[in-house]
């Protein structure tokens, strides 16, 4: 025989007969699409950033050997493209553009960067471009430098 007080009881603390079954599944359903899009964020970002340091290497050296002492343009830009497809994570080809002057020379390199789903969705967003400004090497006759 029940008393009131354990009526009251069960109404007040009711506990299912079988545990919530399928919760799991649903939960697993919510978090699954933002640790896919988290991932493929992290993993555009390091291709970003490699092409990027590639693209700076490219100009930095081409920059510096277009400046040296009997080096045209033409060197710093076959060098810079040189850089670039020796194991490259850059799309397509790099436009290198430039100038040699008698103070200083500058070298321009652009690429773009892969996208790891579809280059339609986002376009030329992935557009990388680095210029280098160098001093130009000038040999002077009869100076020495120390």
């Amino acid at each position: 025989m029940t008393t009131a007080r354990q009526r009251r009881r069960a109404r007040c603390c009711w506990e299912p007969a079988e545990p919530e079954r399928g919760s799991g599944i649903i939960g697993y359903l919510l978090v699954f699409p933002v640790v896919l899009f988290l991932s493929f964020g992290l993993f555009q970002f390091v291709l970003y950033a490699l092409a990027a340091e590639e693209i700076s290497t490219a100009a930095r050296e081409g920059a510096r050997r277009a400046a040296q002492d009997g080096a045209t343009l033409d060197d710093g830009a076959r060098l810079a493209h040189e850089i670039v497809h020796d194991g490259s994570v850059l799309r397509g080809d790099i436009d290198v553009t430039g100038q040699r002057g008698p103070v200083e020379t500058t070298l321009t390199v652009s690429g773009r960067c892969p996208w790891l789903l579809s280059d339609d969705l986002f376009g030329d967003v992935c557009q990388i471009t680095r210029t280098e400004v160098v001093p130009t090497d000038r040999f002077v006759e009869g100076i020495v430098a120390s």
